[in-house]
């Protein structure tokens, strides 16, 4: 078997750089969806602000009412948002009207919120599917979306179309079961 020509080695090399630039860009847009969320992503390195939903665990089955707790380390201007996700919608919806309430411990908890269809014909749909809870820091200008969407006309008000912009999440996929 023959070796290579050095312009074929040159080009493989060339190939491989190229499909690295492409990961890097790829998995980029992924987590930064514009330049605000990377500053912000930046921002909560440096300042160590963090996010954790501590219950339900991931994974875990839930019934319709569900009580969601975590942990949360910000400053005065940032605040957690808790959306959630249904399965095959692109949309999020909210888990309270505005931001949630941290003690000074950095705990935080939602209790009985409602999965699923309200309407029990449709719920039988909802029944083993998986949701997901979305627990944002958001700076001022996620929480101008927030407040945006907040606004609309109900019913158009209960969900988001996007994430806001945000600093830090932390997400839970839960399995409804009943």
């Amino acid at each position: 078997m023959s070796e290579p020509s050095e312009g074929g080695r040159g080009l493989r090399w060339l190939t491989a750089i190229a499909a690295m630039i492409a990961a890097v860009v790829s998995i980029s847009a992924y987590l930064f969806s514009t330049p605000q969320d990377m500053r912000n992503w930046a921002t909560s390195i440096t300042h160590g602000y963090k996010v954790k939903i501590t219950s339900p665990r991931p994974h875990a089955n839930v019934g319709r009412l569900v009580d969601i707790r975590g942990q949360a380390d910000l400053d005065d201007e940032w605040s957690l948002v808790v959306l959630i996700q249904a399965p095959d919608e692109l949309k999020y919806y909210f888990a309270t009207t505005g931001s949630v309430s941290i003690d000074g411990k950095g705990q935080w908890s939602l209790t009985k919120l409602t999965f699923g269809s309200a309407d029990p014909k449709a719920r039988v749909g909802d029944i083993n599917k998986d949701y997901k809870i979305y627990a944002l820091l958001v700076d001022s200008e996620g929480q101008q979306q927030v407040q945006s969407a907040l606004s609309r006309k109900a019913p158009d008000n209960e969900w988001m179309p996007a994430l806001p912009h945000h600093a830090g999440k932390d997400v839970a996929l839960v399995h409804l079961t009943a």
